[in-house]
């Protein structure tokens, strides 16, 4: 989630209306597309039937596939990759999240590719949404913490990947297929549902300890 300053002594009070409403357009569909296609007369996309089409090529391998080649920079878009779009994130305002359920990587045709896979775990696909202060629990060597679960945290990067394949399967019958042996193996490295409660009670102190400073 992006966010932005107004430093108080230069607007005048009665402009912060306006400068709002400002923001807010940018959450609307409109604003979304915007900050992702760029606009109509930019000529950037064809469309057709309501589907739109990228003419620059690096530029559309910047949006959809999330290739780093700075395309996006140069039209001044946000790109779908959060770690490639670099100065791109100073050239619109910080909200919403970005990429988002508008933007050419969700609303192309074409196949996923598992490489990409971690484009798609992003909350600007679902809006909208509530956000509550607070801090996630960061723990790390949970293999440690919790000894029935030092196989898995050995293998964090297989499984992975195992979870990749799940989310890029090419049909219903092939995911399926993927996320019983992506199920069981996980059990066979430990975690199982024996394992949760511990796992459960080691997040649960995480969080309370980050969290302390929001139930003063």
């Amino acid at each position: 989630m992006g966010s932005f300053v107004i430093f108080k002594n230069s607007v005048k009070e009665e402009d912060i209306a306006q400068i709002m409403r400002y923001y807010d357009f940018f959450t609307t569909k409109a604003g979304l597309r915007l900050v992702s296609w760029g606009p109509k007369s930019a000529g950037l996309f064809d469309e057709t039937d309501g589907k739109r089409i990228i003419k620059d090529g690096d530029l559309e391998k910047a949006l959809v596939s999330g290739e780093t080649n700075a395309k996006e920079v140069y039209y001044g878009l946000f790109g779908d990759n959060p770690w490639s779009s670099g100065a791109a994130y100073a050239l619109w305002p910080g909200l919403p999240v970005i990429p988002n359920k508008y933007s050419p990587a969700m609303t192309y045709d074409g196949k996923k590719e598992v490489g990409n896979a971690m484009n798609y775990f992003v909350l600007g696909y679902v809006l909208p949404f509530n956000k509550v202060p607070g801090q996630g629990a960061n723990f790390w060597d949970f293999g440690g913490k919790v000894p029935e679960l030092a196989n898995f945290a050995k293998a964090k990067m297989e499984h992975k990947k195992a979870l990749a394949k799940v989310f890029t399967a090419k049909d219903d019958t092939e995911f399926e297929k993927l996320y019983k042996a992506f199920t069981e193996r996980a059990s066979q490295l430990g975690l199982s549902e024996a394992v949760m409660p511990q796992l459960d009670k080691l997040y649960k102190e995480e969080i309370n300890v980050n969290n302390m400073q929001y139930m003063k």
